[in-house]
């Protein structure tokens, strides 16, 4: 029965509504400051409508907006569109068959924000912002952007993209998300199950981007970046990038743009180029990462065919089926402080370009693989690297250079490190001093390698001794009483290579032995 009618007919081109039971039918111009409440709600969006210049949209906690075949709201003015986390506003198309097109943002828009709104089946990306726009708590999925780009969320102005859930969507760039010239906040969003041709959960072409705290997993691009696809200003700092895939740069990808990637976790990515990351033409700053489990063609963990400064990170159990399990180096880089372990057919393939490689924890645990392999006719400066031995012969047999072909260039890896680089190791407050290299090396650990219990003997009273695993996670800890010779079980520990660090009891020296 139709409880109520009321009918407002205004001149083409201007606002038609009319309620009709507890539906209220939208089109054309909103040019008075306007409440969309519960008590209208749906609220059917029959033609396309505009929120004018200097009106408000408020729609409050518990709104339907449903939107007929290619309809649109395009907000000259401001829309507040806030929910709760118990009473969301759902913005979705009357027919799921018949997608809608977008929540439009122009430039005029002022203050604009989404908070704890359910966004879904859109056609040309679901939100489309020119302006300064706030989404925030917010479910974006199931939109796409026909050719274009972002399927979720479009930015050509300035966003802030913070605690939501876009996944599902997809277009040509972007697939979750799309910066496009603009400047965009990304922070403590779930990005997943997106895809696109460039850029699976993240795009930012010639933007500026903030990039931290997300959670970016299972997107796919057919070309660069299943995760995040940067070819202008990215920081992508502490975001957990996992099992995404592309052609080039299976977890990020870097193309002709400037990244900074500091403090991720990037692991079980996939590629053809680059499984963790692939630089291209780019310049990159890859900092305190741990990039393991990822897996390419070429080079599971990083590939470079640009400028990259690699420090600091953890890269190890990356896979290739070719060359460069953990760096192919087709550019220029300089590679510093990282623990580089893997059991491909070559660690660290040197394609063209330069490279420095100094001051790192280097191994390939193939009995027929290469740490190092120089494919280049340059000389390689690789001194002052601990390469989990100091056998001369033994760190010669994993290096491929000038002595294994005569076309190529020497791999000069001496003076090389008796103990690996501690860069594993958790801060200590005490004071600290260096022991000389004659006492370090006289801290013995045995036997190697061991099966059940390992003793340590050193020329001081050893206060603890801390056993990691290759990615740096602290398996054991056991505290003594400062005796110099110690035995530490073995039990629960599986077959690998660890770091052992041994703290002097008087001082709390950091001294780190590898066996």
């Amino acid at each position: 029965m139709v409880k109520s009618i009321s009918v407002l007919i205004i001149m083409l081109g201007m606002l038609v509504s009319w309620l009709i039971a507890d539906t209220t039918y939208v089109s054309g111009i909103i040019n008075t400051n306007t409440v969309w409440s519960p008590a209208g709600s749906p609220y059917v969006i029959t033609g396309n409508v505009l929120v004018n210049t200097g009106v408000r949209l408020d729609i409050q906690p518990g709104v339907k907006v449903l939107f007929n075949y290619d309809k649109y709201i395009m907000v000259k003015g401001t829309l507040k569109a806030i929910g709760t986390e118990q009473d969301s506003i759902i913005f979705t198309a009357l027919d799921t068959t018949q997608w809608w097109r977008r929540l439009w943002f122009k430039p005029e828009a002022f203050a604009c924000s989404l908070k704890y709104c359910r966004i879904s089946y859109a056609c040309s990306s679901a939100i489309y912002n020119e302006d300064t726009l706030y989404i925030g708590y917010s479910t974006i999925t199931n939109n796409s952007a026909d050719l274009g780009g972002g399927g979720g969320i479009y930015n050509y102005g300035t966003a802030t993209i913070t605690n939501n859930t876009i996944t599902n969507n997809s277009a040509n760039y972007g697939g979750g998300i799309y910066n496009n010239y603009g400047t965009v906040t990304i922070t403590n969003n779930t990005i997943t199950n997106n895809s696109a041709y460039w850029g699976g959960g993240i795009l930012n072409y010639d933007g500026t981007a903030t990039i931290t705290n997300n959670t970016i997993t299972n997107n796919s691009a057919y070309w660069y970046g299943g995760g995040i696809d940067n070819d202008g200003t990215a920081t992508i700092t502490n975001n957990t990038i996992t099992n995404n895939s592309a052609n080039w740069g299976g977890g990020i990808g870097n193309y002709d743009g400037t990244a900074t990637i500091t403090n991720n976790t990037i692991t079980n990515n996939s590629a053809n180029y680059g499984g963790g990351i692939y630089n291209n033409y780019g310049t990159a700053t890859i900092t305190n990462n741990t990039i393991t489990n990822n897996s390419a063609d070429w080079s599971g963990g990083i590939y470079n065919y640009g400028t990259a400064t690699i420090t600091n990170n953890t890269i190890t159990n990356n896979n290739a089926n070719y060359y460069g399990g953990g760096i192919y180096n087709s550019g220029i880089a300089t590679i510093t402080n990282n623990t580089i372990i893997d059991s491909t057919a070559s660690t660290i393939r040197i394609q063209y370009g330069s490279i420095k490689l100094n001051y790192n924890n280097l191994n390939n645990l193939n009995p027929t693989g290469y740490t190092v392999y120089n494919n280049t006719a340059d000389t390689i400066n690789a001194r002052n690297n601990y390469w989990f031995t100091v056998d001369t012969l033994v760190i010669a047999q994993k290096i491929y250079d000038f002595w294994d072909d005569f076309n190529l260039g020497e791999v000069y890896y001496r003076p090389f490190l008796t103990a690996p680089v501690p860069g594993i190791e958790e801060k200590d407050t005490n004071e600290t001093y260096s022991l000389p290299l004659a006492m370090t090396g006289s801290v013995k650990i045995f036997p190697n390698p061991a099966k059940s219990v390992i003793r340590v003997r050193a020329p001081f009273s050893v206060d603890k001794v801390t056993i990691y695993d290759v990615a740096g996670k602290i398996i054991k800890v056991q505290k003594f009483n400062g005796s110099k010779v110690q035995e530490i079980s073995l039990d629960g520990i599986k077959n690998g290579v660890y770091f052992v660090k041994v703290n002097d009891a008087m001082v709390k020296e950091k001294l780190v032995i590898t066996k």
